[in-house]
């Protein structure tokens, strides 16, 4: 069996430090792919639209 090891009030808390760092950058990085996943489904899609659009005849203006 590994022995317990007896860490002090200031090892403790760098540890708890340095693992809340961890989970918020990976946090982060997970946040970031999906916003940046969502953004280029929106430029996407705009893009068709306005390829799409200008693809359309224009209709002459009617005179009256």
């Amino acid at each position: 069996m590994l022995p317990v090891r007896q860490y002090t009030i200031g090892q403790r808390m760098g540890l708890g430090f340095a693992g809340v760092l961890v989970v918020a950058g990976v946090t982060f990085y997970i946040a970031k792919q999906g916003i940046n996943a969502r953004r280029k489904a929106e430029l996407d899609a705009y893009r068709a639209k306005r390829t799409k659009s200008a693809e359309m005849p224009i209709a002459p203006a009617q005179r009256s």
